[in-house]
């Protein structure tokens, strides 16, 4: 996560941590970006997370993560 984002995501914010190793293990694992950022977003679904903030999150994993 870029340094001028992390005021919105927080990576080492223990809520969001277990959607970030899912995440970033898909990518480890050479899974296409679109599938790891699904994953991260459904992870997020069933950690509680609201639709706009899950929403925030999934946009900023798509443009910023990296293959």
């Amino acid at each position: 996560i870029p340094s001028w984002l992390q005021w919105l995501i927080d990576p080492f914010d223990p809520k969001t941590n277990p959607a970030a190793v899912v995440h970033d293990y898909l990518l480890v694992e050479q899974y296409e970006q679109r599938f790891a950022a699904a994953e991260f977003y459904r992870r997020l679904t069933l950690d509680g997370f609201g639709k706009v903030k899950k929403f925030l999150f999934f946009l900023a994993v798509l443009a910023f993560s990296r293959e």
